[in-house]
């Protein structure tokens, strides 16, 4: 069972704390559904990212050159250079986490450029405007398209299908038909949806903008984060960076203490009678935790106390104040580390 995300739906994710993003990872829970993207997408998504930043890191320069000329005379601080390469590093990282990248099968290496040639979808020939063919293009569509198929063609239950490139796929639930007869008649049902919205609607109808008090937040979360957060990766990552290794360690994580700071932003499902309200805000947490050698069961240790960690949560707020909020993702990270505690002991 999976979901299949074309490039341009990464195209708006900077953080993966969007509530799209998070109210997709909802859906693929519910479903009991992995989220996969085929390698060409993560490529197109990675590379359209960096392309942004380094745009934004030139129109940087170029203002602090037109204000230098503007204050000529005036002494200004110095400009410290932007680090692209390092945001580019947390969105990769970001990307794994969220979802699993279908890698590029060998077997399928010549035929987008055999689509392009012959103009065979989601490949097509160009025409400039005298009428004339100026070439062909669609290829890395076509490598999308063939790693949903090769992967769709080996599961036991329907797919999901997801990109808004609405001029080479289709529209939701009308797939070109040239792509629709790829599709063998005796594997499962591959749906199709051109918006990210239209696969949503299994949450039901969305509003958004829906305000959600922090004091709220600050009632129902806490007491789930101390539970949630011990059995997840987030706060061993934050605090051990490089060192952190789920296979190689063991670790026990004790939140000691969880403060929203600010609600971001929110936007509520309505499916019938019951209603969530996804949530991105950010948060302050005091944790303790301690790292050991998974086959090893006396040390030795060593671990951190006290720490604080700041950073964005994402959850969903049932309506119904008896069920529990749900923890969808986080992404934290740890302020200066106290000094480390070492000991054994398991």
């Amino acid at each position: 069972m999976a979901i299949y995300l074309d490039a341009n739906l990464l195209y708006s994710w900077r953080s993966f704390g969007e509530l799209d993003r998070v109210a997709l990872t909802i859906v693929a829970q519910q479903i009991k559904q992995r989220v996969l993207i085929p390698e060409v997408a993560a490529w197109e998504g990675e590379a359209h990212y960096r392309r942004s930043l380094t745009r934004s890191a030139a129109a940087l320069k170029n203002a602090y050159r037109a204000a230098g000329a503007a204050f000529r005379g005036e002494q200004l601080p110095d400009l410290a250079p932007l680090d692209v390469d390092a945001p580019v590093q947390r969105w990769r990282e970001e990307l794994t986490h969220f979802a699993e990248v279908l890698p590029v099968d060998p077997a399928d290496a010549a035929e987008p450029f055999r689509r392009e040639a012959f103009g065979v979808p989601p490949a097509k020939r160009v025409l400039n405007d005298k009428g004339e063919d100026v070439g062909g293009k669609g290829g890395r569509d076509t490598a999308i398209w063939l790693a949903v198929l090769r992967d769709h063609r080996t599961r036991d239950e329907e797919g999901h299908f997801i990109s808004s490139n609405t001029s080479d796929f289709g529209r939701t639930d009308e797939l070109k038909l040239e792509l629709a007869h790829e599709i063998d008649p005796g594997w499962r049902r591959l749906n199709y949806y051109s918006s990210l919205d239209d696969f949503l609607a299994l949450l039901g109808n969305s509003q958004r903008d829906v305000q959600v008090a922090l004091e709220e937040v600050e009632d129902r979360l806490p007491g789930v984060l101390r539970v949630v957060l011990p059995a997840a990766t987030h706060v061993p990552r934050a605090i051990f960076g490089a060192d952190f290794n789920w296979e190689r360690f063991r670790y026990s994580t004790e939140v000691k203490a969880a403060r929203p700071i600010e609600v971001f932003s929110s936007r509520r499902y309505q499916q019938e009678q019951e209603a969530i309200t996804v949530v991105n805000a950010s948060w302050e947490i005091v944790a303790d935790c301690f790292q050991l050698e998974t086959d090893d069961e006396i040390g030795p240790v060593l671990g951190y106390q006290g720490v604080r960690l700041t950073g964005s949560i994402q959850f969903y707020l049932p309506d119904d104040p008896d069920l529990l909020p749900q923890v969808v993702s986080a992404r934290l990270q740890a302020e200066d580390l106290p000094q480390p505690v070492r000991g054994v002991g398991g």
